[in-house]
């Protein structure tokens, strides 16, 4: 799971100190780890960020609510807000029915930040919304927990370096009157995170 993905990453993080896990991907999720080990809540749900709060315009979350993180941020919502920008801009639906062969519905995030990245308004618009409701989110955990370092993984682990562009520009402006930043990286682990985290745990590391 998320904390296992987590704790991998701890064991070969350069940076030391606590680490902050975001975990993007049919959802948004994070677990914190602190001297080797993931916080855990006192009723094991911890770490549910596509309900936080961003108090931005965005689709209602699957619970119903509106605003929160987990519409305009997790890799499959962008993907389908992507497919829907594309259905009402020829040159969008082209661009993407050109890396995905004529297939959008396997549209990849590493695919669409590469189109936003070149050009593409629509998704450059919707990929720059999505950095700006994670840097809030980030901005008030950083505060909140004071992590040496934030990781993103799951499906924006491998993502063009640009989004990490956009995302720390936002975080930054964000912490303008806050003492110390955090580093911000994609995992190092990649797919393998969370098994190498749960052998770990279960070889009582």
């Amino acid at each position: 799971g998320v904390n296992a993905a987590a704790r991998a990453e701890a064991e070969s993080a350069p940076e030391g100190g606590p680490l902050l896990y975001i975990h993007i991907g049919r959802t948004v999720a994070s677990a914190l780890v602190v001297g080797g080990r993931a916080v855990v809540g006192a009723h094991g749900d911890e770490g549910r960020l596509a309900h936080w709060q961003t108090g931005l315009a965005g689709p209602r979350c699957v619970c119903g609510a509106e605003g929160h993180l987990g519409p305009l941020v997790a890799a499959q919502s962008l993907i389908r807000l992507a497919i829907g920008l594309a259905a009402h801009d020829g040159a969008t639906l082209a661009a993407i029915n050109r890396v995905t062969q004529e297939r959008p519905e396997t549209l990849t995030a590493p695919q669409l930040i590469a189109l936003a990245r070149d050009g593409a308004q629509p998704l450059l618009e919707l990929a720059h919304y999505a950095a700006e409701a994670l840097a809030l989110a980030l901005a008030n955990l950083y505060v909140a927990l004071d992590p040496a370092v934030i990781v993103i993984g799951g499906a924006f682990a491998q993502v063009d370096a640009i989004y990490y562009a956009w995302l720390r520009e936002r975080l930054d402006r964000k912490l303008a009157g806050v003492s110390g930043r955090p580093a911000l990286r994609p995992a190092s682990a990649g797919t393998r995170a969370a098994l190498l985290g749960a052998v770990s745990l279960a070889a009582g590391g």
